[in-house]
């Protein structure tokens, strides 16, 4: 049985989002302009040892993901982890530009949710730190990804019939001649509260190290200022409005949930209050995990017609008023 291996460069730095690149780099830039100013030229002896650090960390090509005769191994946060044959009930794979390709997996939901009492900040921390990482699907969320990443260097077909020669459990790939994507972005409002707070506490820190840096030198006041740029870029990265529903040629996604175009009957759009519900009947395997999934995108507006048209014949989209 032959293995399949994906690498993927920057595994801690995203390399999908911009500004996040940015604000890293300026605060990079900002540390070393505060170290000359205070600790004198001495202070760059070190600056080559930190490039080199940085530039292998997130340009040498990890190993993430390996698929063999028993099961999947990952490297995520923590360490790597395991999946079993048995515990996973497919593969979906998103074919991307530039040689990349979205990997997601699905697995067999536990029967009791787990408890999440700090939601907003395991949220914000995502989307800081976009590590890989194994996720326990509940049966709240049946359809979520246990485990999602980016590779490069591969094409998504080729990706797809290597995992089909290496697994009996299916396997869904994008085509390039499937109907245009239809994609639904929605506010990140849960991580509101938490992210005002952190701007407070790292405010205060902030502003009291930057009072003691300009006591000992007045031209500080430049490189704090671009460390400052640089965090609001990386704050500003983290608020922008995600794909809350996206339509593509494999199938149905909604937050962390995905559905295949064959484990769907029929699509169900209402207005309800702050948002949309939708209402998505299952078939096929998918029916017997959950037949109905009603779910609330919460500051969204679903256009009907777009998705019908990106949806595959012989699947409905209903609109109704949902009071």
């Amino acid at each position: 049985m032959d293995e399949v291996v994906l690498r993927r460069r920057g595994f801690g730095f995203s390399p999908d989002r911009p500004l996040q690149l940015a604000g890293y780099t300026l605060g990079f830039a900002g540390v070393i302009g505060l170290a000359v100013i205070i600790n004198g030229p001495d202070a760059l002896k070190i600056v080559p040892v930190w490039i080199v650090m940085i530039s292998a960390f997130v340009l040498y090509p990890q190993k993430v993901l390996t698929a063999g005769r028993d099961g999947v191994s990952i490297l995520s946060r923590g360490g790597r982890s395991g999946l079993s044959w048995d515990r996973i009930t497919g593969f979906v794979v998103f074919g991307g530009t530039g040689g990349k390709v979205t990997v997601g997996i699905r697995t067999e939901p536990d029967d009791v949710p787990p408890r999440r009492p700090w939601i907003w900040p395991a949220e914000l921390m995502r989307r800081i730190a976009p590590v890989p990482r194994l996720r326990v699907p509940d049966r709240n969320r049946p359809f979520a990804f246990a485990y999602e990443t980016v590779c490069g260097g591969t094409q998504a077909d080729g990706l797809a019939d290597r995992l089909r020669n290496l697994t009996s459990a299916p396997v869904v790939e994008v085509r390039n001649a499937d109907a245009e994507p239809y994609a639904v972005r929605a506010p990140f409002r849960s991580v509101v509260p938490i992210a005002a707070f952190l701007v407070a506490w790292n405010g205060v820190i902030g502003t009291v190290w930057a009072v003691v840096a300009l006591e000992q030198d007045s031209r500080a006041l430049i490189p704090l200022g671009v460390m400052l740029i640089g965090a609001c870029l990386i704050l500003a990265e983290q608020l922008i409005p995600r794909a809350a529903l996206l339509a593509d040629g494999a199938g149905l996604r909604f937050g962390e949930e995905f559905l295949a175009w064959d484990e769907i009957q029929a699509i169900g759009l209402g207005a309800a209050a702050g948002g949309t519900e939708l209402t998505i009947r299952t078939t096929a395997a998918a029916a017997l995990v959950e037949p109905e999934v009603r779910r609330r995108l919460t500051g969204t507006h679903v256009d009907p017609a777009r998705l019908a048209a990106a949806v595959p014949p012989g699947i409905t989209v209903d609109h109704a008023t949902v009071t």
